[in-house]
């Protein structure tokens, strides 16, 4: 398994900005729990599985994107896990494109709270700045 350890540079959160009770201005931004700490991925008969791993452990739920991606979700939090892939010897720049599609496809169709689209857009940074390098054969 490999694990890239993530800086504070690379999980630099965004924030919300919203109207409370349509005239009170509120920033939202996500907490330490929900933002993750480094990234893995292992091979699993013949499944690629990307993991982040946060400060807290979570029970995940799984949420079928389509027949090749599953995105792993916290069962409480709704924040984002991790991915299972199939893995048909794709390259590591396929496999990004499709987690980014992945989660993009998410952020498009589900009811998310406000936290949980800040992971999404968080965990998608993470995808495209890190997962190649994960992927590729030092």
């Amino acid at each position: 398994m490999q694990t890239i350890r993530l800086t504070p540079e690379d999980v630099i959160p965004e924030q919300e900005h919203t109207l409370a009770h349509g005239t009170v201005p509120v920033v939202l931004s996500l907490s330490a729990y929900d933002i993750p700490k480094s990234v893995s991925a292992d091979l699993q008969g013949g499944q690629l599985r990307i993991t982040f791993n946060y400060v807290d452990n979570e029970e995940s739920v799984a949420r079928p994107a389509d027949h090749d991606l599953t995105v792993l979700v916290g069962k409480n939090s709704g924040k984002v896990l991790g991915f299972v892939v199939k893995s048909d010897a794709r390259k590591p720049r396929e496999i990004t494109v499709r987690i980014v599609q992945g989660v993009d496809e998410q952020l498009r169709r589900a009811a998310l709270r406000p936290n949980q689209r800040l992971n999404y857009r968080l965990i998608r940074r993470v995808v495209e700045s890190k997962l190649e390098l994960l992927l590729t054969p030092s």
